[in-house]
């Protein structure tokens, strides 16, 4: 299966929003909600992270279940998670635009120009590591830190520090996880119902 074959809808094959998509979501809402806790130990405060592996979650739940895992999953299972990590509920609320953007960005871009999400070539890992792993992190941590400004928990300079630890944190997460599901999972979840040829089925 070459990667158009895995994005292209053929003739006659009905592709709709079922229970399974519900399904999906919940399971990924649970196991982000989990995954996320895992970056309180290393928190520079108001929930931001130097280590954030719940990203991969945000990620691949983007790359295989468009809206579904990208937007509906990444951006519930992080109020949970930065809740119970002791974030203000309301910056909690203020942070749902860039995490949809971190699960929306490289399923997006990988669904444009037909990438394998299989990774099988060095133009598909590239892509991956640059909007996925970089440009969608950034939104994030030049946006969150600053909504803890707006709360004064942190100072110019901890702002600058926290945005950095955003960056690397969600950014390194991303390369690191996302690639190991990618690789891994890719090949089974394209052959599946559940997984999203378009954004919603």
């Amino acid at each position: 299966m070459t990667a158009e074959e895995i994005w292209k809808v053929r003739e006659g094959e009905i592709r709709e929003p079922g229970i399974q998509h519900l399904v999906i979501t919940a399971l990924l809402i649970g196991v982000g909600t989990v995954a996320g806790m895992t970056g309180v130990s290393a928190s520079v405060g108001f929930g931001v992270t130097f280590f954030w592996p719940a990203i991969a979650i945000q990620i691949v739940g983007g790359m295989w279940y468009g809206v579904w895992g990208g937007a509906v999953a990444a951006g519930t299972f992080p109020i949970i998670s930065n809740m119970v990590a002791g974030t203000p509920p309301v910056g909690s609320l203020l942070w749902i635009p860039p995490n949809v953007i971190q699960g929306m960005a490289v399923g997006l871009v990988f669904r444009k120009f037909r990438l394998d999400p299989r990774l099988k070539s060095a133009r598909d890992y590239l892509v991956f590591i640059l909007v996925g792993g970089i440009l969608a992190s950034i939104p994030g941590a030049l946006y969150a830190p600053w909504i803890g400004r707006m709360f004064g928990l942190f100072t110019e300079e901890s702002y600058r520090v926290a945005a950095a630890a955003w960056l690397v944190g969600n950014g390194g997460s991303a390369i690191v996880f996302g690639i190991i599901l990618l690789k891994a999972l890719s090949p089974i979840v394209v052959k599946t119902r559940t997984f999203c040829k378009t954004l919603t089925a």
